[in-house]
């Protein structure tokens, strides 16, 4: 509760992502852009203490604020409301709601994974209130629709197949120098194209180009394509709710489209699991969010059971700390650094949440499990509230005080309190 904060102007109470990203206007240098809450460098020196700062009077993260309401729902259905509104009314006149925007500036270029609608609906769930749903729509259908409005005579996210989407960034709409934070000043396409994925250096990215045409990472990305099904499953819900029956079949339909499309060019036999496709076919490298399929309700059974014993194996990902965000095998897990190995909080939630869905009872209950007791631990032993953990040490890394860590053990929290899933009462649709 103490990461609530008031947004001058709008009257909204919010939760920034942590201390340290309320995005303030430097009286002198930079932070340093390396700086990621570790006291010291790379190569073992101390970091300078940084700038003076002047305050800023807000800072809205994207898909930081829908993870934010969820848990601000354990306490409060009123705070957990307006800080998704908050999180939504972030948006663009194009209804892009962005990586961040502050009263400085933000992201008019790249968008951040749109959980709004997940959040949404189950927000609504736990504390029904139908004029805030009702409030919350019209950003959500917006930005929606933004992932592939027209850019150029194709949808804006538009990746290597049609109908599948990648990460990218509108280089035109990329803010000029002095308008953004340091570490953002020169910034590649690709990395910002990254940034907007929310996982900033996961080794996947790796192997994609910047396709400086198209503005994306030249591939069709699992998770990308996940989330856009997750968000018109739950919009298309929202919309039933709410008496909005012509937008709903739309996006059912717009839903089923994706789901088959996934089902029939990412899906590598092979392996059991869904890949990214690249140029020069799937991709060999399987992360976290590799799941999240399961989330959006795409796999048959038999592939659900498949992808399952994918996360039940030793030598890939279980272990005494899950969920690493890229498998033991991969030679960057060895690197347990940002999204490089490491196990991340709103990962390990959103990989559980479609371990529920799919009735993987026993292995839901062990990632929740794990989860809470390495937060609690860390916690307990340091007073923090980490960013990420290392996944051989179950040690937490990063920014001392994260918003979202708690969602380790709101994992078992939900276990626990058989919290329902935003689909629960309306049916499975069929992919």
């Amino acid at each position: 509760m103490w990461t609530v904060l008031l947004q001058p102007g709008t009257g909204r109470r919010y939760a920034p992502a942590g201390r340290r990203w309320i995005f303030p206007k430097p009286r002198g240098p930079g932070p340093d852009p390396t700086d990621r809450g570790d006291p010291r460098k790379a190569d073992g020196t101390p970091r300078p203490e940084p700038a003076p700062l002047e305050p800023d009077d807000w800072t809205v993260f994207g898909w930081d604020s829908f993870f934010n309401a969820l848990l601000l729902a354990t306490a409060s259905g009123e705070l957990a409301w307006s800080a998704l509104l908050a999180g939504i009314e972030s948006r663009y006149s194009n209804g892009n709601v962005p990586n961040w925007r502050s009263r400085l500036g933000g992201t008019p270029d790249r968008s951040q994974p749109p959980v709004g609608s997940f959040a949404a609906l189950k927000l609504h769930h736990l504390h029904p209130d139908l004029d805030a749903l009702a409030a919350a729509y019209p950003g959500l259908l917006a930005w929606c629709d933004w992932w592939v409005a027209d850019k150029g005579g194709r949808p804006r996210r538009e990746g290597l197949i049609p109908g599948l989407l990648s990460w990218g960034s509108d280089t035109a709409l990329v803010p000029g120098p002095g308008q953004v934070p340091p570490w953002e000043e020169g910034a590649s396409g690709h990395l910002r194209a990254a940034w907007e994925s929310g996982q900033d250096d996961l080794p996947l990215w790796d192997e994609a180009e910047w396709d400086p045409e198209r503005q994306v990472l030249a591939m069709s990305a699992v998770d990308l394509c996940s989330y856009r099904a997750l968000d018109l499953e739950c919009l298309s819900r929202i919309a039933r709710i709410l008496g909005d029956e012509p937008t709903a079949h739309r996006l059912t339909a717009d839903y089923r489209h994706l789901a088959a499309t996934v089902n029939k060019v990412l899906w590598s036999e092979a392996a059991g699991l869904y890949l990214d496709e690249l140029p020069t076919g799937h991709s060999t490298r399987v992360a976290a969010s590799n799941f999240l399929p399961l989330i959006a309700g795409i796999p048959s059974p038999a592939r659900a059971r498949r992808m399952a014993d994918t996360l039940r194996d030793p030598h890939r990902f279980r272990g005494d700390w899950m969920l690493p965000t890229i498998s033991r095998d991969d030679p960057a897990f060895a690197d347990q650094h940002y999204w490089r190995g490491s196990i991340w909080p709103p990962m390990n939630y959103l990989v559980l949440q479609g371990l529920r869905r799919y009735g993987f009872a026993r292995l839901a209950a062990d990632l929740a499990r794990k989860g809470a007791e390495m937060f609690l631990a860390d916690r307990r032993r340091t007073g923090m509230c980490r960013e990420y953990f290392d996944a051989r040490t179950g040690r937490g890394c990063g920014q001392r005080f994260q918003s979202w860590g708690p969602l380790l053990a709101l994992g078992a929290l939900e276990q626990d309190s058989e919290d329902p899933l935003p689909w629960h009462g309306h049916g499975q649709p069929q992919p």
